[in-house]
């Protein structure tokens, strides 16, 4: 097989894989990590994972699709019924949790690749 046929075929993949998303980031190239340093520079302390979720999928409060709207605001609903005062620390059951699912394979979603939850939470 000569490199465009193999460039087009893998090309048509990424295309129909990237159409199956259901949820768009609008950070870019911009890594996690990255912007987690960014909030934890501007709130003073560590981002929750909901804030982290905010920021990475929306821009000014628009999304780019339903998914991540429907999300953002199941889990401000969830943070808003806490009690006063209580924070929102990373972890099993915290408010992103509770919306997106349980961490797959020991991943803590939202942080740097590489990143275990047991790194995260213990």
């Amino acid at each position: 097989m000569d490199a465009y046929r193999l460039y087009t075929m893998l090309s048509g993949k990424n295309k129909d894989n990237r159409q199956e998303k259901k949820m768009v980031q609008v950070t870019g190239k911009k890594s996690y990590a990255r912007v987690r340093e960014e909030l934890k520079t501007s709130l003073g302390r560590d981002p929750s994972r909901l804030e982290m979720f905010e920021s990475c999928f929306s821009k000014g409060g628009t999304t780019k699709n339903a998914e991540a709207s429907n999300a953002i605001a199941q889990m401000k609903q969830i943070k808003s019924s806490l009690p006063e005062g209580s924070n929102d620390k990373p972890g099993p059951d915290d408010v992103f949790s509770k919306v997106m699912g349980k961490d797959r394979n020991g991943d803590a979603v939202m942080y740097s690749l590489g990143v275990r939850a047991s790194d995260v939470w213990g």
